[in-house]
C-alpha cells in the first residue's frame, strides 16, 4: 500500500509517494521543521499546524525526545494549568543543513589570496597544535602511545570519521573511510593536511600518508612510526 503525503514549506508544496515507515519519518521531519521556525510549541499547536491528532503528535514527540532531537519545558501561567512546550535541542538544531562548507571554502580562498599558500599551511599546523594542547595530550609521557592513540581515535570519530586501525611491527595504520572535508577538499586540498598534522601532534611521531581520496584511492590512510624520532 502507498500513501500520498503533502509536504509543505514556505515556498514549495510537493506530492510524494511514501511507504508507511517513510511517512512516519516525514511527519517527524515536519515536526522538527515547525519547531525550528516556531520554538516553544505545544502539542496542540503542532496538531493544528500539521493537521494531526493530539495522540499522534505526542507519539512522534516522544520518539524525537528519546532520540535527543527535541526537549520540553513546563511554562507556568498566572491563569490556568501549566503549559508544556517543545523546542529543538542542540542536537536537533545540528540535524539541519548548514552552510559551513561554503563559508569554509570562502575563508580558505581569502586567506590564500591575501597571505599565500604557506600562510594557510601555517594556520592549519597551528590549529592542529592548539587542538592537541586543548586536549591535554601534550602533558602525557612521550611513550604513552596507547593513551595517545585512543584520544586521537575518539577525537577523529567525534568529527564524523569512520575509522579502522591496526598495529603491526611498531607501526600504526589509521584508515579513514569517510571524509569530513569532502565538500571543501576538491577546491582546497590543503585541508587534507589538517588530519595528518593532528595525528602527528597527538602521537608525537612522524606520520606518512599512504592513501588519499583526492589522489584516487578509495579512502585516506596514515601510518605512524612508533619507533621514529619525535614529531617536530
Amino acid at each position: 500500500m502507498k500513501y500520498m503525503v503533502y509536504l509543505t514549506s514556505p515556498t514549495l508544496r510537493d506530492t510524494i509517494s511514501l511507504r508507511p515507515f517513510d511517512r512516519m519519518q516525514s511527519t517527524r521531519q515536519d515536526i522538527l521543521s515547525h519547531l525550528q521556525r516556531h520554538p516553544a510549541a505545544s502539542v496542540g499547536d503542532l496538531a493544528t499546524r500539521l493537521g494531526m491528532s493530539l495522540g499522534t503528535i505526542r507519539h512522534h514527540l516522544s520518539v524525537l525526545e528519546r532520540a535527543g532531537l527535541v526537549s520540553h519545558e513546563v511554562l507556568r501561567q498566572e491563569i490556568g494549568r501549566p503549559r508544556m512546550v517543545y523546542s529543538l535541542s542542540e542536537r536537533g538544531e545540528e540535524s539541519f543543513p548548514k552552510q559551513y562548507d561554503r563559508l569554509s571554502a570562502a575563508l580558505l580562498t581569502e586567506i590564500k589570496a591575501q597571505h599565500g599558500d604557506e600562510a594557510l599551511m601555517a594556520l592549519i599546523r597551528g590549529a592542529a597544535r592548539r587542538l592537541t594542547e586543548s586536549m591535554g595530550i601534550t602533558d602525557l609521557p612521550a611513550d604513552a602511545y596507547e593513551v595517545r592513540l585512543q584520544s586521537l581515535l575518539k577525537l577523529m570519530d567525534r568529527d564524523g570519521n569512520s575509522l579502522e586501525w591496526k598495529l603491526e611491527n611498531g607501526r600504526v595504520q589509521i584508515h579513514q573511510h569517510t571524509c569530513p572535508y569532502q565538500a571543501v577538499a576538491g577546491q582546497h586540498p590543503e585541508v587534507c593536511q589538517f588530519d595528518r598534522e593532528l595525528i602527528g601532534c597527538v602521537m608525537g611521531k612522524p606520520v606518512r600518508q599512504i592513501a588519499s581520496r583526492i589522489k584516487g584511492d578509495s579512502h585516506c590512510a596514515y601510518e605512524i612510526d612508533l619507533d621514529g624520532s619525535k614529531q617536530g
